[in-house]
């Protein structure tokens, strides 16, 4: 997820680089030969996941203010354990977590990996435990997904710019012990 002003400038752009997507968003000041700012989501999460661990969970920009959560799960892909922080808010006692990639065309890469591994650990503030992602649908995806654009109202405008795309909405269910 991105919290970035010049998300909600115009439609967003996905683009897969080497080290992991990059988004590309219009700028405000774009000129005839159309301006963009390419945001690497990679170099974006390891300052924000670096800021997390150091700061008993409290991130800078462009987090600062929003509740985060580190999820660590395994790629789909490569099987590698990967990290992202991501935007959240609750249902009773399960974290929620929605796939915008700021209102890009496509899912982010983490929604892959969800799907193929559903066990995760979650950081919450200093605070850790194991999960359960689980996709929801329906009625249930949208009331979730409506909460928490009612509490980060950037996700509306993701909505609008990821249409026809229906942004997906996962439970991050806590591990019985």
């Amino acid at each position: 997820m991105l919290l970035v002003p010049a998300g909600i400038l115009g439609p967003p752009v996905c683009r897969t680089g080497r080290r992991g997507d990059v988004l590309v968003l219009p700028t405000s000041f774009a000129r005839a030969g159309g301006d963009t700012m390419a945001v690497d989501f990679l170099a974006l999460n390891e300052k924000a996941i670096a800021e997390f661990r150091a700061n008993q969970g409290e991130c800078g920009p462009p987090f600062e203010g929003t509740p985060i959560v580190l999820v660590t799960m395994v790629g789909a892909k490569s099987g590698r354990e990967l990290c992202s922080p991501l935007a959240y808010s609750t249902d009773d006692d399960d974290l929620v977590v929605i796939a915008s990639m700021g209102g890009a065309p496509n899912n982010p890469n983490w929604y892959h990996n969800f799907v193929a591994n559903p066990d995760v650990l979650l950081e919450v503030g200093t605070d850790q435990y194991e999960a359960t992602a689980v996709l929801t649908e329906g009625e249930e995806r949208d009331r979730l997904y409506a909460a928490q654009a009612a509490q980060l109202p950037v996700f509306n405008k993701y909505a609008e710019n990821a249409a026809p795309r229906v942004i997906p909405v996962f439970r991050l269910v806590r591990a019985s012990n």
